[in-house]
């Protein structure tokens, strides 16, 4: 699990929804720089309500969004979570 996923799995399990409220003793608990979490930050990373759904996802195929964009976000979401969507390439841009 990379540094971004360990803080959104960390984010998940604290019923933590903004990366804003992370504390800097959070930060260490999860062993991520805080250089990591002020990029996160300044990004603006928010746990969306979709964490709710996605168990039920696991296993679907997942097409749409842009890999680099929204996509993204839902997948690094569903690995953080344990969980495994196939990205069907030809359906995303």
């Amino acid at each position: 699990m990379g540094d971004v996923e360990a803080v959104v799995k960390y984010m998940i399990d604290a019923e933590v929804e903004d990366i804003r409220d992370l504390s800097a003793e959070d930060v260490e608990k999860i062993g991520a720089s805080e250089l990591l979490k002020d990029d996160l930050e300044g990004y603006g990373f928010f746990v969306p309500d979709l964490k709710d759904v996605l168990p039920g996802w696991n296993g679907s195929d997942l097409a749409g969004g842009s890999v680099d964009e929204c996509l993204a976000e839902v997948e690094l979401l569903t690995n953080a979570m344990g969980l495994r969507l196939n990205r069907l390439e030809k359906f995303t841009y």
